[in-house]
């Protein structure tokens, strides 16, 4: 079976399933998800863009949550907050593969790594996993999966974007982060996320590269800064 954990929201969740359903379809695997880091959020948590939900389900996917009896066959079993298992962790920084699974794998780096295409078919998969390489291979098959459940939307979605290109030139899809960005900048926490938000001034060059009567769509992450 493949494992693979997913964090972050819908643009990671799509990457990280990708990346394992190739894996899965290689060996004939089963492939199983584990949401552990998902939970009912607060409704400061959510305005403030802190939370995140899976919306995997609402695809056509072939996988299912992982049950804590078959992650623990894969995953690394040091990985909560007790404190022996913390001294284990530490421990690895001096020696990396101190008590170690080797069926618990780790992304190691944020670009493409070409082992990951030969990863055995038992493994838990823990990373982001962001390029298409990952997958390009059955490139049809994830995007047959990666379809709507509910067609009604999609429907609805493209009937709308049809009915805007018959009066402007361009319909362009404007995605403002701020959420966790700037939340984390505010507390003086900026180590917690890899860049600051996107100031206004870069949106409005973007938006200047096309024809002035464009129609723009414009979503944020932050119910509180729009």
């Amino acid at each position: 079976m493949i494992i693979t954990s997913l964090a972050g929201g819908l643009g990671n969740q799509l990457f990280q399933y990708a990346m394992a359903r190739r894996l899965a379809v290689k060996h004939r695997a089963e492939l199983l998800l584990d949401v552990t880091n998902y939970r009912v959020a607060t409704d400061d948590e959510t305005a403030a863009g802190l939370a995140r939900k899976v919306h995997l389900f609402d695809f056509r996917i072939k996988a299912r949550p992982a049950t804590a009896n078959e992650m623990a066959q894969l995953r690394d079993p040091y990985s909560t907050r007790k404190p022996f298992h913390r001294a284990i962790r530490l421990a690895r920084r001096v020696w990396p593969n101190f008590l170690w699974r080797e069926s618990h794998i780790i992304e190691r780096q944020y670009r493409f790594q070409p082992e990951a295409l030969n990863f055995p078919g038992n493994v838990y998969l823990a990373g982001f996993w962001q390029s298409e390489k990952y997958f390009k291979d059955i490139a049809p098959l994830i995007i047959d999966e990666l379809q709507l459940i509910d067609e009604s939307l999609t429907i609805a979605a493209a009937a709308k974007v049809n009915e805007l290109r018959q009066k402007y030139p361009a319909v362009v899809s404007v995605h403002v982060r701020r959420g966790d960005l700037a939340h984390f900048e505010a507390l003086g926490q900026k180590q917690r996320v890899h860049s600051p938000p996107i100031q206004p001034d870069y949106y409005r060059r973007a938006m200047s590269q096309f024809d002035s009567s464009a129609c723009f769509f414009v979503f944020s992450d932050s119910q509180r800064d729009l």
